[in-house]
């Protein structure tokens, strides 16, 4: 039986490359240049022409199954002039999973199960299932991130499958009953360290190739085992383009999001979005062709023709970047209330990382020498010839709100799952819709519209983290901003049918808490079915911005739907 000692040596010497395995393909290799290199880099905002010709075609698949929703829920309703061929911006679905490691991702699987139509009996009136068909945009952060990453690059699986295959233990992934740091259970030393062998390997190779790494490779790589059949050694997130289930559209546009390494925390960091087509930051906007992110380039042009980079997309290292929380556990390592092996542990990852490759996630950094931004925000992504990547909430916006906020993604709903854990009982306070809030009146969030939400005293002292609530109903009275942004729904974690407060230092569930803490999720989704109108309300909340932009008044059935679920500020 493996002591949690004996794991801590195997660690300590993973951390200095004592363990040796095979050769692993997870390196980036050199390839030619494209012949029009300057493709690579796009200084522009709007969508990039990839991204539009996909969503044109995502439109004539989720139109009909959005308007089939809706009909089923929606006893008066102006569905036929919303779809009308007249009207060209036809209602748009996006979904945002927060941050909260396992237990966002957990909760947030049960909730997107909700709206899925694949899931056992979820659909018809009075049913969410066929709303998750019918969005363009899915956006994932940290823990949530894992979720939707393992559903996109699993074929779009279901959770009703993943569901099935642990009930029937028969399940690949989402194996998650030990620890990443133990991964095979104290019956099993020599596994644990021939895995851990290998992953030093694996990073092992891509420095010797001259490519900077850093501790959220080892993060990124650990966590691939659990969320993909064979790890992620060789899955490239660019390769997304080329499945199946994405070409075609049959799924949504996946976006994970991390931000800039900042010492001092700052509403003002950069926020950069990984999408199937680009890297990049829409606060800068500056946008990067991902198949070549890691490509030594200055000026927006390859500074040697012949050798951009394949492979540092790494769909692993993007799973781990995007929950790069290790600069602030090296902070806050006294006050996480870890204890024994799991504190010991990454006290020996840290340290030994941190004084040769650094805590934050490290990318070569396409947008260097190209020409400064106008506008000071604080930061200038072109200065540097790396960029250090962290976790996309440590700003406090643990939601990935900010691309699907972009007017030029014309999303009109945004069903915003929260799982952070801001309370002494370690449920959300809607501290991540406040702090988006915010962003918008300084600087780097001027070109984002968000609607009033209160502060979180007011958020809780209100109940607000405790049930559905929709965000930004009464459109006339953001006429001021930018723009009208989406109406945001609003599902925060609650327990209904399981205690889904766990602590985002829980590294390892059983089947039955996995279990439990996707049903809650569910049953959160549906605010536990105390409202027989609850479907019908949602499907008001999807529409409303189409039927404020063609003048039409809301039915009598919305409207008292919009006086229950809506909240507006009194002043």
């Amino acid at each position: 039986m493996q002591s949690s000692s004996s794991l801590a040596v195997a660690l300590m010497l993973l951390a200095s490359g004592a363990l040796s395995a095979a050769t692993s393909v997870y390196q980036p290799t050199f390839v030619s240049c494209p012949s029009n290199s300057s493709s690579l880099i796009r200084s522009s905002s709007g969508l990039s022409s990839k991204e539009s010709e996909w969503v044109s075609k995502r439109d004539a698949i989720t139109e009909p199954i959005l308007k089939s929703f809706l009909s089923q829920q929606l006893a008066n309703s102006t569905l036929d002039k919303v779809f009308s061929d007249d009207n060209e911006q036809k209602p748009k679905v996006a979904f945002a999973v927060s941050g909260g490691s396992y237990r966002a991702m957990l909760a947030g699987a049960g909730m997107l199960s909700a709206f899925d139509n694949r899931t056992n009996d979820n659909n018809g009136a009075g049913k969410l299932g066929g709303l998750l068909q019918s969005a363009t945009y899915l956006a994932g952060l940290s823990g949530g991130n894992w979720l939707t990453t393992s559903l996109a690059f699993n074929d779009w699986i279901s959770v009703q499958d993943i569901v099935d295959q642990i009930k029937s233990d028969n399940s690949s992934l989402w194996n998650i009953t030990n620890s990443i740091l133990a991964p095979f259970g104290a019956a099993e030393p020599m596994e644990d360290l021939l895995r851990w062998a290998t992953i030093r390997t694996d990073i092992q190779n891509k420095e010797d190739a001259g490519f900077p790494v850093s501790i959220i490779d080892l993060w990124g790589l650990a966590l691939s085992y659990q969320f993909f059949p064979t790890g992620a050694e060789n899955l490239i997130w660019s390769s997304l383009q080329s499945s199946d289930v994405f070409s075609n559209a049959e799924m949504p546009f996946i976006i994970s999001t991390a931000e800039q390494y900042n010492e001092v925390e700052s509403i003002n960091t950069t926020i950069f979005e990984f999408n199937p087509f680009e890297f990049g930051s829409w606060e800068h906007s500056k946008f990067a062709d991902i198949e070549f992110l890691g490509t030594d380039l200055k000026n927006g042009s390859p500074v040697n023709s012949s050798k951009c980079v394949n492979g540092f997309d790494n769909a692993g290292y993007i799973l781990g970047t995007s929950a790069a929380l290790f600069n602030e556990v090296a902070a806050n390592i006294d006050n996480l209330g870890l204890t024994g092996s799991v504190k010991q542990i990454l006290e020996i990852l840290i340290s030994s990382w941190a004084a040769e490759n650094g805590i934050p996630a490290s990318y070569p950094n396409p947008f260097y020498g190209l020409d400064a931004e106008s506008q000071d925000f604080g930061s200038n992504i072109t200065l540097t010839e790396d960029l250090y990547l962290v976790d996309g909430g440590e700003d406090g916006e643990t939601i990935p709100l900010v691309p699907l906020l972009q007017k030029e993604r014309e999303v009109d709903a945004i069903f915003a799952f929260d799982m952070d854990a801001n309370t002494e009982q370690l449920w959300p306070n809607g501290l991540s819709l406040y702090a988006t809030y915010a962003r918008q009146a300084q600087p780097i969030g001027s070109e984002i519209a968000f609607p009033f939400v209160p502060n979180t005293t007011v958020f809780v002292d209100e109940s607000l983290n405790e049930k559905t609530v929709f965000f930004g109903c009464n459109s006339t009275l953001l006429s001021e901003l930018s723009h009208i942004p989406p109406v945001v729904v609003y599902i925060p974690n609650k327990e209904y049918t399981y205690a889904s407060n766990t602590s985002t230092f829980k590294l390892s569930y059983t089947d039955e808490e996995t279990l439990g803490m996707i049903e809650n999720g569910y049953t959160a989704a549906y605010q536990n079915n105390d409202d027989s109108s609850y479907a019908t309300c949602i499907s008001c909340a999807v529409i409303l911005r189409s039927q404020q932009r063609l003048d039409i008044s809301p039915s009598e059935e919305c409207q008292s739907c919009f006086d229950k679920y809506c909240w507006e500020p009194t002043v």
